[in-house]
């Protein structure tokens, strides 16, 4: 019989990689961008794929507050020792929630009726930090602008509420920096806020690069901090940051195929001529890669660009050798990280860097 106990399995063959002197690195570009301003730092989807628990004992006491997008993340960083002022970006509902957020030292957000009506009729043990929503015209979460005086004012007279409040809005197209929306919204933000003296936020990571004179008092950073860039055109590296994630795999197979030879699921792809040369990677949706890739989508090996070619399947992808005849089994594929970017990869699939990093299964922590 055998002994499973004794077994020692090898690692996956798909692995992800975090740099935590690139977190560091990109996390002093931004205290020096956002300068005097206070820095909430978002951990939202596992810190975008980085590792929850890991990037806030990272970040714990260097910045202001950090951003979570639930409750349960709240607690878990707690429980893991961080002592930072964390905000629950989508607040909380339950009478019971409010209580142990007073209990943890956990601020919360309310963008909400019920949720402003749940926090002012509770009497907490301990009175906690506030932030509100306003909906400067994306309609996902926020009161009205025009509600806002009205909201502040019953706040302020809470016994529930530590410090001074604070109000933040969100722009919805501030990753493309010529659109007029965001003047609009950040009049409509202003107009509506100035005179409350309350802390204000407005900025998030793409208006931070964009349009780093906004007047406010806290700025919101998530793919800055990890070294994306949140712009829709050009790279983290190019703003001086440096990617923390590389999501890597191997070559598990090479094969030589005739002309017109299909390939993976499907055959949407047709070898070209004769003896042509590809590889199998052990890496696929199931990974975290997506499914939908493009025509320009690439890989790197030994330094060479290998493009995608056919359907991912979920645990293998192909790619074309032909151009990097030196490859073997066992060679490293970089599917993104230093050497090739993550917002290339995703604007090839036609999707957004965010996507990509929270989709990979977390293994592997490099604390370098």
């Amino acid at each position: 019989m055998i002994s499973l106990s004794a077994l020692q399995p090898t690692e996956d063959l798909a692995s992800v990689r975090v740099s935590e002197a690139a977190i560091l690195h990109n996390l002093q570009w931004l205290k020096h961008r956002v300068g005097p301003k206070k820095l909430i730092v978002m951990l939202k989807s596992d810190a975008y794929g980085h590792g929850l628990l890991e990037v806030g004992r990272l970040v714990d006491s260097q910045v202001q507050s950090i951003g979570v997008a639930a409750l349960k993340d709240a607690t878990a960083l707690r429980a893991g020792g961080v002592r930072t002022e964390i905000v629950v970006m989508g607040g909380v509902h339950r009478t019971e929630d409010l209580e142990l957020c007073s209990r943890l030292d956990i601020s919360v957000l309310i963008h909400c009726e019920p949720q402003l009506d749940t926090f002012l009729a509770l009497s907490l043990r301990r009175e906690i930090p506030v932030w509100v929503k306003l909906d400067l015209g994306m309609n996902r979460l926020g009161f009205p602008p025009k509600r806002a005086r009205a909201v502040f004012e019953a706040l302020a007279a809470s016994a529930n509420v530590r410090g001074k409040l604070r109000v933040m809005g969100h722009f919805s197209n501030a990753d493309e920096p010529q659109s007029v929306r965001n003047t609009l919204q950040r009049v409509k933000f202003d107009q509506w806020t100035r005179t409350l003296g309350v802390e204000r936020s407005l900025s998030n990571s793409a208006a931070i690069v964009a349009e780093p004179l906004i007047e406010e008092d806290w700025a919101r950073s998530g793919l800055l901090l990890y070294g994306i860039s949140p712009l829709s055109q050009g790279t983290g590296r190019e703003l001086g940051l440096r990617p923390a994630m590389t999501f890597a795999s191997q070559l598990v197979d090479l094969r030589r195929c005739k002309r017109g030879a299909l390939v993976s699921y499907g055959g949407n792809w047709r070898s070209p001529s004769d003896n042509y040369r590809i590889g199998v990677v052990g890496a696929g949706y199931g990974d975290g890669m997506p499914r939908q890739i493009g025509k320009e989508t690439s890989v790197l090996i030994r330094g060479r660009r290998c493009p995608l070619i056919g359907n991912v399947c979920m645990n293998l992808f192909i790619v074309d050798l032909n151009d990097c005849p030196e490859a073997g089994i066992g060679d490293s594929v970089e599917i993104w990280g230093e050497a090739n970017p993550v917002e290339t990869v995703a604007r090839t699939c036609n999707t957004i860097p965010n996507e990509l990093l929270v989709r990979v299964h977390q293994r592997k922590f490099n604390h370098d």
